[in-house]
């Protein structure tokens, strides 16, 4: 396959590739049977990954527990939900160094204000490879908006090995020609600011 997703359950990356005639991959969610809390869902994914070997593994691990939002529920609530969803983000980093170890490309994707960058140790190493880039950019230069149009700021970063992608969006950051919407005010704002705007 071209491109296979992990963790997206909305798949924009695969269903747009699918629509331009491109051979996608199954993505591996919650919806198609992988829960990747359980070791089990971790091996057969790796397994599957293995055989099929996308070209592109897009690979999105949950990123709530790990807002600065969260420190507002209590620091001892935070702390053990982050150490439950610590093994979401170790897996999503060693699917990476397996795409990487069979010359293949991964792109991981999280917020830029994630505190998953800073407190994962697997995370922060994988950062530092020397064949890996590091792009920041805003989706507002990408089309995210709020539902009456206005738009999302939303600071994201990719971690990924393939220089294409990264000069294609570490260069899109906003141009301040515009005002921005905030991304709060419950699941009703924040679940529509995780879809990507198709460009």
């Amino acid at each position: 396959p071209l491109v296979q997703e992990v963790f997206t359950d909305t798949e924009p990356v695969t269903r747009l590739a699918a629509a331009k005639g491109h051979h996608v991959g199954k993505s591996l969610t919650l919806g198609t049977g992988y829960d990747f809390f359980d070791k089990t869902s971790r091996e057969r994914a790796i397994i599957r990954i293995e055989l099929e070997k996308p070209y592109m593994l897009v690979i999105a691990f949950p990123c709530h527990v790990w807002s600065s939002l969260n420190n507002l529920s209590g620091k001892n609530s935070v702390q053990s939900r982050r150490q439950r969803e610590k093994v979401l983000v170790d897996f999503a980093t060693q699917l990476a160094r397996i795409q990487m170890e069979g010359n293949r490309l991964f792109l991981i994707e999280n917020p830029d204000t994630s505190r998953a960058w800073s407190l994962v140790a697997s995370l922060q190493k994988l950062c530092k490879d020397r064949r890996v880039h590091v792009a920041r950019f805003h989706q507002c230069m990408l089309g995210l908006t709020d539902v009456s149009g206005v738009p999302h700021r939303k600071a994201t970063k990719v971690v990924t090995n393939s220089e294409q992608v990264f000069n294609a969006l570490d260069m899109c950051r906003c141009d301040k020609s515009h005002d921005h919407s905030w991304v709060i005010g419950g699941r009703k704002v924040t679940a529509p600011s995780g879809h990507y705007p198709r460009k």
